[in-house]
């Protein structure tokens, strides 16, 4: 009777996700005249400040340091603003008037700097080495979070004291967000996947989601929406009142491992880049959905040295190894 009333209740909340997303959409790939980046080096993460105003930052220069750029014309011209030591930039954010980046040294040391002046000065807020790259989220001004493979930290006064908040998962934790939580999965090598975390870094309360399968979270998640790695099938889950509903599936051609790379979320619309499990910023596809993760399209190839960003609204925009911009935008089909 329970696993009865489990899965009428997952196919109450797909028609009802399909009935209020059920206006179908084309998407057109454009590059934007004059938006190119013209500086010798490749971009690696992009930031959006305002709607005109972005910050950038590139791969490293000669003398190991990550520089950073900004434009105030939605990406026509640039200007360099300041410079951080290091050898790659893991992730580069932006909220509430503050920017903050994750840096990797050569030694696997990854250090955590914040700006108060949109990348025009940084201050080092916290460090750590790890084998595997650490999550890192700004949530508010205040607000940051760190999940690495020994536990979840969280500073509430910007970087200056850290609280550890959640140790008691294993090593190896998968880590995504949401706008209001850190989300956990358990670990993968001892196969311990019977629990879903979301843990609320404001308040520090902890919730539980059960979970049947293996599962690796959108890495910049998407509302409701999670997945996990898989070969040639990406599933794709909503979170609904404590359970997890298996919602749709991307099937993919590539007979490697395939796991999320990036993810935008707006509203309906959906954007998802699945790569290589193992190197998925080398390779892979990107996919778009305009029912909320119930029905996907393939738009077009994802290739090394793209940069994938948005503005916060259903356009998706990148760089591509050229250096121009492009943005992807749905394009509602007329009605029959």
């Amino acid at each position: 009777m329970k696993h009865f009333i489990h899965y009428i209740s997952v196919w109450f909340l797909t028609l009802a996700l399909a009935s209020c997303c059920d206006k179908e959409f084309l998407w057109e790939d454009s590059p934007l005249p004059g938006c190119m980046f013209r500086e010798s080096c490749s971009v690696k993460a992009v930031a959006v400040i305002s709607e005109s105003t972005w910050i950038l930052a590139g791969e490293k220069t000669e003398y190991n340091r990550i520089p950073f750029f900004i434009t105030d014309n939605k990406g026509i011209s640039w200007y360099e603003v300041s410079s951080i030591p290091g050898e790659d930039i893991l992730c580069l954010q932006y909220s509430n008037d503050r920017a903050l980046a994750t840096i990797k040294d050569s030694d696997n040391n990854f250090t955590c700097y914040l700006s108060d002046d949109s990348g025009n000065n940084w201050r080092k807020i916290y460090s750590l080495f790890s084998s595997l790259p650490p999550a890192v989220k700004l949530f508010s001004k205040d607000c940051i979070a760190i999940s690495s493979m020994d536990a979840v930290i969280i500073s509430n006064d910007g970087g200056h004291s850290w609280e550890e908040v959640h140790n008691d998962t294993p090593a190896c934790i998968f880590t995504g967000f949401n706008e209001n939580n850190v989300i956990l999965t358990s670990d993968h090598v001892r196969k311990e996947w019977n629990t879903l975390v979301l843990l609320d870094p404001f308040n520090h309360e902890k919730d539980t989601v059960a979970m049947e399968l293996d599962a690796h979270i959108f890495p910049n998640g998407s509302q409701d929406l999670l997945s996990w790695a898989g070969r040639r099938i990406l599933p794709i889950y909503s979170v609904k009142e404590h359970s997890l509903y298996k919602i749709s599936e991307i099937h993919c051609k590539e007979s490697y491992r395939v796991r999320p790379y990036y993810v935008h979320s707006f509203r309906d619309h959906v954007y998802i880049v699945i790569g290589n499990e193992r190197k998925p910023d080398k390779t892979g596809t990107l996919y778009a959905s305009s029912t909320h993760g119930l029905s996907w399209t393939k738009i077009r190839r994802f290739r090394a040295g793209e940069c994938y960003f948005s503005t916060g609204k259903e356009d998706l925009y990148y760089f591509d190894t050229d250096g121009i911009l492009h943005v992807i935008q749905p394009i509602s089909q007329p009605d029959n």
